[in-house]
């Protein structure tokens, strides 16, 4: 019985290790989606940089107040996509930089409390699985392994003993 408990604990080990080692690479195919939004935002707006370059100096927030402010409201929408598409772009640019060459624990943390839901809903649909031999994929999954068998093993113990004094209940009745 032992033996078997122990093929079991090292199973769960290893599937839970090499869940782990995939939050490397999801976060690798998370950013390459954000590059991705960022570099067609950044070329939607390239559009309308032409015109501000051509009609007012170059300044975008003039080419949009001039949209805003016209009455037709076709154009007044328009000035209204052009303003979203600037902050998406400021966005997307700040949620890249954050990410895109720091430390893996820096990515690690700001992705954890920054993630785009709609970005993260596509990574995931997209993503494909891998078993990336870094030394961060590697400590990734050891630690997620560790942890979750650590927290499975307590679980375990305190249901035991919940269990026994039970049991000493009722042999005592």
């Amino acid at each position: 019985m032992s033996f078997i408990h122990q093929l079991i604990d090292r199973c769960l080990f290893t599937i839970i290790f090499i869940m782990g080692i995939q939050c490397p690479a999801f976060l690798t195919q998370y950013i390459q989606q954000l590059s991705g939004r960022l570099e067609e935002a950044k070329w939607q707006l390239s559009q309308y940089q032409t015109l501000a370059d051509m009609h007012f100096n170059g300044s975008l927030s003039k080419l949009t107040e001039h949209y805003l402010s016209n009455s037709d409201t076709i154009i007044n929408k328009t000035g209204m996509i052009v303003n979203e598409l600037i902050n998406r772009r400021d966005y997307l640019t700040f949620q890249f930089t954050s990410l895109h060459n720091q430390p893996y624990l820096e990515q690690l943390w700001f992705f954890s409390t920054n993630f785009d839901d709609s970005i993260v809903q596509q990574t995931y649909t997209m993503f494909s699985l891998s078993i990336p031999l870094t030394i961060e994929a590697l400590c990734t999954g050891f630690f997620i392994a560790i942890l979750v068998m650590s927290l499975l093993k307590l679980c375990l113990y305190s249901c035991s003993c919940v269990y026994q004094r039970m049991f000493k209940q009722v042999e005592t009745n």
